[in-house]
């Protein structure tokens, strides 16, 4: 591409001054014109260079935040050399394709883990500027230690990366606001989770805990899509049947002892790769790429990716209806109940309002009462402030508030599900006599910091 561009530049040239030589008075123009389509041409190299960063960067400059630009796998190295015990944060959708974690240590069986690795400094995510970082508990999941033992549990949260609490600091995601409300609440949301890895937490890790209320937080966005994907792995479709489960609260050594495995071999395959980017990304090989102009040439010949199209089912997949029914009925059957919480980013919605009204409708023939977070966000002044950097991805800490604020109302003013909490406090404080009318849940529950 240098030669390419030095021939043009040359080319140009020499056509300029043969028209000179003939005595033609526009070949200054033209001469002019050609250094300033070049000027042109570099200027918007150097922008496309400087564009190279983190989505969040350029919001978070014309803010002056200072954004850490550092990866993933360098933070993860760096608390690594420190002593930490550290690790990426780990999707459990990636392990559908092979139908569970099927890589290295070959005498296991088929496994597919929900969760991240046991008590390991989690490198999450950075939406505001900052990693944010937690400390898994005793199975993988986002909570203080020591929950998944006690004898009576509140709250299970079910759901993806909103449930998970994706890229807001400790204490300010939807379980650690119900913790500080007073119930003991048990987070199994993780980041990339559908309907059908959901229903697996919950058979799991929420049925021997038989939770008073399980939290189903649905995500418009990706949701019904991460459904078609899921359903394609026989082991989840095994959730169907109650009796079914890997049985992985009695294997964590075997989940932790795998996911090292592929965690440090994913580490090191990004780590070559940086050191074979070091190695020929020399300060004269960068050069070379901007007189070549390498990003804007990438910019026009690049092969565009087709625009991604997501399948538009004539109705709502029926599966979707049969895992909430399971949910539900698994529930009941030690005197629980389910809330649904539908979250969206506002207006303009992801799915149609027919399919939305679909969802609603499947949801309200269970009895399941609703929390509409989606009708919370268009009615809000300034939903962008919600958001962090005011980009529409995950909530900040203020959307969170909001948010558990909503669920916190309807886990006071539901009668049904209120009824099944109260047999918790009660269990706890039998000779506390809870009024429905007028109860003070933060006198009779005691509280569970994070």
């Amino acid at each position: 591409m240098v030669l390419f561009v030095l021939t043009l530049i040359l080319a140009i040239l020499g056509v300029a001054a043969l028209f000179r030589l003939r005595g033609n008075p526009r070949a200054g123009d033209l001469i002019a014109l050609c250094f300033g389509l070049l000027i042109t041409a570099y200027l918007a190299e150097a922008l496309l260079a400087a564009a190279a960063k983190p989505r969040g960067f350029w919001p978070a400059f014309v803010r002056a935040v200072n954004y850490d630009t550092r990866s993933r796998t360098a933070l993860v190295q760096e608390l690594r050399s420190r002593g930490e015990n550290a690790a990426p944060q780990v999707i459990p959708s990636a392990f559908i394709v092979t139908d569970g974690l099927r890589y290295g240590q070959k005498e296991y069986g088929p496994l597919l883990p929900l969760a991240g690795p046991s008590l390991t400094t989690t490198v999450f995510c950075n939406e505001y500027g900052e990693w944010v970082t937690y400390r898994s508990d005793e199975r993988g999941f986002r909570n203080p230690p020591g929950l998944h033992s006690l004898s009576l549990v509140d709250i299970v949260v079910l759901g993806d990366s909103f449930a998970h609490g994706q890229c807001v600091p400790e204490g300010d995601d939807i379980s650690a606001f119900l913790r500080h409300q007073g119930w003991s609440t048990v987070n199994l949301g993780t980041s990339g989770k559908g309907p059908l890895l959901s229903l697996a937490s919950f058979a799991e890790y929420a049925v021997p805990l038989r939770p008073s209320v399980v939290l189903w937080v649905f995500f418009e966005g990706n949701d019904l899509e991460d459904l078609r994907h899921e359903k394609r792995s026989e082991l989840l479709m095994r959730y169907l049947d109650p009796s079914f489960s890997q049985g992985l609260s009695q294997r964590q050594d075997e989940i932790d002892a795998r996911l090292a495995d592929y965690v440090n071999s994913a580490l090191d395959q990004k780590l070559r790769k940086i050191e074979r980017r070091k190695r020929t990304h020399s300060p004269l090989h960068r050069l070379g790429r901007f007189l070549s102009l390498h990003r804007l040439e990438q910019l026009f010949t690049r092969p565009r990716p087709r625009p991604l199209v997501r399948a538009r089912a004539e109705h709502l997949d029926p599966l979707f209806g049969k895992i909430l029914r399971s949910v539900q009925q698994q529930t009941e059957s030690w005197g629980g109940r389910v809330l649904f919480v539908y979250l969206s980013r506002g207006e303009p919605s992801h799915l149609e309002p027919w399919l939305r009204e679909e969802v609603f409708a499947a949801v309200d023939r269970l009895g399941i009462p609703i929390v509409d977070f989606h009708q919370i966000l268009a009615e809000h002044r300034d939903v962008l402030s919600l958001f962090p950097l005011r980009l529409r991805r995950h909530y900040n800490s203020e959307g969170y508030s909001l948010l558990s604020q909503a669920i916190s109302e309807r886990l006071d003013h539901d009668p049904n599900i209120y009824a099944a909490l109260t047999r918790n406090v009660l269990a706890r404080r039998p000779w506390v006599k809870v009024e429905p009318e007028a109860h003070d849940r933060r006198s009779t529950d005691p509280q569970i910091e994070d």
